[in-house]
């Protein structure tokens, strides 16, 4: 199970830069998809471990600390990658 949880993480990957090239995906859900696999990753991981609730909301909340912190950063790389590819 877990190695299908990973392969779906990696493997998702590309499926989701077509659907942005393509207009299909915004700027923001694409962030918040390429930023969004840790917390998703760690409560699984912390659901499988069988962790008590107290130490999994902890380290799902442990993971949303770069996520908020790098949102505005991501976002403005992949804004910079969408103007170069459709320069108005």
């Amino acid at each position: 199970m877990w190695l299908l949880i990973v392969v779906l993480a990696v493997a998702s990957r590309p499926i989701e830069i077509r659907l942005w090239r393509a207009g299909r995906l915004s700027d923001r859900s694409l962030t918040l998809l390429v930023l969004g696999r840790s917390p998703i990753f760690m409560t699984i991981v912390a659901i499988g471990a069988g962790l008590s609730l107290p130490v999994s909301l902890l380290l799902v909340a442990a993971s949303l600390i770069p996520l908020m912190t790098m949102y505005r950063y991501v976002l403005g790389i992949v804004q910079e990658h969408s103007r170069a590819r459709h320069p108005d």
